[in-house]
């Protein structure tokens, strides 16, 4: 029997929003600023469109203070909680591409995602049920105890320079990055991220998500498709009714 291209086409009936993700929120912020967007039970969260935008405005000139530059890549490794929509709409803003990686990846599997995408900063959770993750990060680049914000030299992971950590208990949006005084001496002075959202464009990457199969990249998401096909959580932008 002879082979055929398999083609998948998606729903038609709604059209692509030609912007990124970082101005369109900013865009429904301003018209709903008031209004619930994210409800976080268990962390015992809750936050305006205005609130958030405002938090993922601080959270992505910290990315870009912390060395980061447009097209690098920032991994996240947690469960659902805030932090996690704030990642996503903090590296939209910043032009930073969030590499999703699962959470119940082991040592092996951890270290072949970070090393085939290039991460150069991971945040994380400390643990998520009988996973110790910070134990995982230890035994793959001990150096990590002993390395400056910004200047991991890890032999395993190369690309690797920052580590930050989660703290979903908090009852505030809760992410350990540096102050303005801890920035590589060597690191270029930082551009807000306003300036870098007028270089960004609608097919710029936004994420690369993994399997959890065989931890290679499967996908790799631009702003677009992120707001237009409701990936990545945040089909609350489509609308400003979505929750």
């Amino acid at each position: 029997m002879p082979t055929k291209t398999s083609h998948a086409i998606g729903r038609t009936d709604s059209p692509l929003i030609e912007d990124t993700i970082g101005h369109h929120f900013e865009t429904i912020a301003r018209r709903f600023p008031q209004r619930e967007v994210l409800v976080s039970r268990h962390q015992g969260q809750r936050f305006t469109y205005a609130q958030l935008d405002r938090q993922a405005d601080c959270l992505a000139s910290a990315l870009l203070r912390a060395g980061l530059a447009p097209g690098d890549r920032a991994g996240i490794w947690a469960h659902n909680c805030a932090e996690w929509l704030l990642m996503q709409i903090a590296t939209a803003k910043a032009g930073i591409v969030l590499v999703n990686i699962n959470p119940a990846y082991r040592v092996t599997e951890l270290e072949y995602a970070l090393n085939k995408v290039g991460c150069r900063m991971l945040v994380t959770m400390t643990h998520y049920k009988t996973s110790d993750y910070l134990g995982m990060l230890r035994e793959l680049a001990p150096e990590w105890l002993h390395a400056r914000p910004g200047q991991l030299q890890s032999a395993t992971l190369p690309a690797l320079r920052s580590m930050r950590e989660i703290n979903c208990e908090s009852a505030v949006l809760a992410i350990n990055m540096p102050a303005e005084n801890s920035r590589p001496a060597d690191t270029p002075a930082h551009q807000p991220p306003w300036c870098v959202a007028n270089t960004l464009h609608a097919e710029t990457c936004a994420t690369v998500s993994t399997t959890s199969a065989n931890s290679r990249p499967i996908a790799t998401v631009d702003h677009r498709s992120v707001r237009s096909r409701n990936l990545a959580g945040i089909s609350f932008m489509r609308t400003e009714l979505g929750r």
